[in-house]
């Protein structure tokens, strides 16, 4: 921590272009101001840290980066929502993505665990994964749970009370959602 200061400390000072080649994905979202996301040889994504967190041009960029990882859900358009596989989940699609989908187009919904949050009431419940695992971070609780066949990992607030094998009942705002097309790129 204290060499990735000193490096960008140095940058700033020397006022000069730093090519700086990490497998690290903190150090290359701490220290840079502009990120070339490499696979296998090819630029899969190139912009500011905050564009390739906030929109992640490809299913690859968003499981890399981020920790814990995005959650990956397959699901199936119905009309403005979509439906999670092998569960009665269903999402209402984010207004970007509104008329690139067709009807029943298999699709992958990406959402990054901090964007889940308790649900108040039972009206706001947006999914409900069964816990698995609840891990005390310190500033957070990074819960482990299942909906349906699929993990779900959710960052909370660390007073939360999560019993093993309970239904954690989540809500996520549409415009949280990151959808991916079958081929893993963003659609929106």
């Amino acid at each position: 921590m204290e060499m990735r200061a000193e490096l960008k400390r140095l940058h700033a000072m020397l006022k000069t272009t730093v090519v700086y080649v990490t497998h690290d994905q903190i150090e290359a979202m701490t220290l840079a101001t502009k990120v070339a996301l490499m696979r296998n040889g090819r630029v899969e994504q190139f912009g500011t840290p905050a564009e390739i967190y906030n929109t992640p041009a490809t299913r690859y960029v968003a499981e890399f980066v981020g920790s814990p990882p995005m959650n990956m859900l397959p699901a199936r358009v119905a009309g403005n929502r979509a439906i999670v596989e092998g569960t009665d989940t269903a999402f209402d699609l984010p207004a970007k993505s509104s008329g690139l989908l067709e009807e029943n187009q298999p699709i992958i919904i990406g959402i990054r665990p901090e964007a889940l949050h308790m649900a108040e009431n039972a009206e706001e419940v947006t999914l409900a994964p069964r816990t698995e695992i609840a891990e005390m971070t310190g500033p957070e609780v990074v819960v482990s749970g299942l909906l349906g066949e699929h993990k779900v990992v959710a960052t909370l607030p660390p007073a939360l009370d999560t019993p093993t094998g309970a239904l954690l009942p989540l809500k996520v705002a549409p415009d949280a959602l990151h959808i991916f097309d079958a081929d893993g790129r963003r659609v929106g």
